[in-house]
């Protein structure tokens, strides 16, 4: 059977009311009720699915609210063009909610273009008042033409499948109730219902690499190669969307089985294996295993992980972090926006470059925010908590389960009566030491952690309970020897450490 377009499942409609009606009932599976954030900019392609919503909103009862961003990057215009919004809102009796944002401060700020800062910024906006507003979904109103300048620029660009793929008509909260639908159709539904709308002038300023593919670039193309080169274009969209689909699981699978057991961020209390905000480890042997596709893919998702999103993460950043699967321990490749991947031993940790900065983390410790000092006088009635800066410091006694473990990552046991009565809560010191075995040998920490492969960068921001220099328990390591659970505990104390992050979630 032969496969139909994105063009043809239109069934040959013009854009109109009935047509969207029956995509949000179908494939975006509106259910009544629902809250609809709707972006709103004043140009034309939003004025019209504004327009159709706000049309539908009674007939498939949801509730429509439109947003409109305030760049201010136009001066006299843009007070004119919120002036409009303002009034078209009014007229058909839409909530409207105005979000001003500074473009020039973030672009100068983060060092990216005005286009780029101007997309997170609403981004961002539409975001932050769906999740303020719950709403349950977000329609922007991109068109075919808009699908074919972004699968050109990322052409262009040098991206694999994922950039080919373009924009998706339903991706998450997001929906594009138009992006099947030419322009020319969009201005034909505008002047048949004789809807206003308003013209930017920073459309036409060539300055921007959107516009110079809008204006010059696919009419060249056009004219000179394809006149359907905006059918195509998007045609190639819709065959990456269905790679993509079916390349995703897979991906998803190899991350999972390289993601590394030993990736553990000792700052700020991730287990091992888990990854933080702003720290991930891939297995470099796993990882090399896997075709060179996959490794690039996964490479993508890690870096996805911790920073949120692939933007401005090129072929030749993947190429980079790739390489260090073969030279040696502590090499790195800078990647994008102040990230880096650094070889450390068996691992390729994904971080910013600022987790590194050990100036800073001296300056943390001094302060005196990550040392706490606690006696096992204070474990009252079974069971003591205290909440320290970035960290839940949880002890409880237990007389009678003698089967609990010594140690897992972020919890351990302990005999009580062989414990010091003082101890501290505090990161790694210099001439710390542990005893390791009957005889009360001791070892120094430094020596303990070289040979459990814990890299010298992060050996400071390992986490210890302390009594003066010796160390009880090298959290997420070791326990001492002397203070083990055995068949002669009489008393079991039980220590457990949370990350402050982790119990709000």
């Amino acid at each position: 059977m032969e496969k139909k377009s994105i063009f043809s499942k239109r069934n040959n409609f013009m854009l109109n009311q009935q047509a969207v009606r029956e995509w949000m009932q179908t494939e975006a599976m509106l259910l009544p009720k629902e809250r609809i954030l709707a972006g709103f900019s004043g140009g034309s392609d939003s004025a019209a699915l504004c327009h159709i919503l706000a049309e539908l909103r009674r007939e498939l009862d949801f509730f429509l609210e439109l947003i409109y961003v305030q760049h201010n990057l136009r001066a006299e215009e843009s007070k004119q063009e919120e002036q409009f919004v303002m009034e078209w809102a009014e007229k058909y009796n839409c909530p409207l909610t105005i979000v001003p944002v500074n473009v020039s401060a973030k672009a100068k700020a983060d060092k990216i273009s005005i286009e780029t800062a101007a997309r997170q910024l609403r981004h961002d906006a539409f975001r932050q008042r769906a999740v303020a507003g719950k709403f349950t979904k977000i329609a922007l109103a991109h068109h075919a033409k808009d699908q074919a300048e972004t699968v050109l620029m990322h052409f262009l660009r040098g991206s694999g499948v994922k950039g080919l793929a373009g924009m998706k008509k339903k991706n998450g909260l997001y929906l594009r109730p138009l992006l099947n639908y030419t322009k020319p159709e969009i201005e034909q539904y505008l002047y048949q219902n004789r809807i206003k709308w308003c013209e930017d002038s920073s459309n036409l300023d060539l300055s921007y690499r959107r516009n110079r593919i809008r204006l010059e670039l696919l009419p060249y193309l056009q004219n000179y190669f394809n006149p359907n080169i905006v059918k195509g274009l998007t045609q190639t969209a819709e065959q990456m969307q269905e790679l993509e689909d079916y390349l995703l699981p897979q991906i998803e699978l190899a991350f999972k089985n390289t993601v590394s057991i030993k990736g553990q961020s000792h700052l700020n209390g991730s287990k091992s294996g888990d990854h933080s905000e702003e720290r991930i480890a891939l297995q470099v042997e796993r990882l090399r295993q896997l075709p060179v596709y996959l490794q690039q893919m996964v490479i993508r998702r890690a870096l996805a992980a911790i920073k949120g999103d692939h933007v401005n993460l090129e072929y030749s950043h993947v190429k980079r972090a790739i390489s260090l699967l073969d030279k040696s321990h502590g090499k790195r490749e800078d990647l994008v926006n102040g990230w880096q991947v650094r070889k450390s031993y068996e691992n390729l940790i994904f971080e910013k470059k600022s987790l590194n900065d050990q100036k800073s983390l001296k300056n943390k410790e001094d302060s005196g925010d990550s040392e706490f000092a606690f006696g096992l006088d204070r474990i009252t009635g079974n069971r003591y908590i205290k909440v320290i800066k970035d960290f839940i410091l949880i002890g409880e006694i237990v007389q009678e389960n003698r089967t609990e473990k010594n140690q897992q990552n972020w919890s351990a046991a302990f005999d009580f009566d062989c414990l010091p009565i003082n101890l501290t809560f505090r990161y790694a010191q210099p001439h710390d030491y542990i005893r390791f075995n009957a005889l009360g040998n001791k070892k120094r920490l430094k020596d303990f952690l070289t040979d459990q492969k814990v890299p010298k960068e992060e050996r400071s921001r390992i986490l210890v309970i302390a009594a003066e220099q010796e160390v009880i328990w090298v959290v997420g390591h070791r326990i001492g020897y002397p203070y083990r659970v055995t068949a002669n505990t009489q008393k079991i104390l039980k220590l457990s450490i949370l990350t402050s992050s982790h119990c709000e979630s």
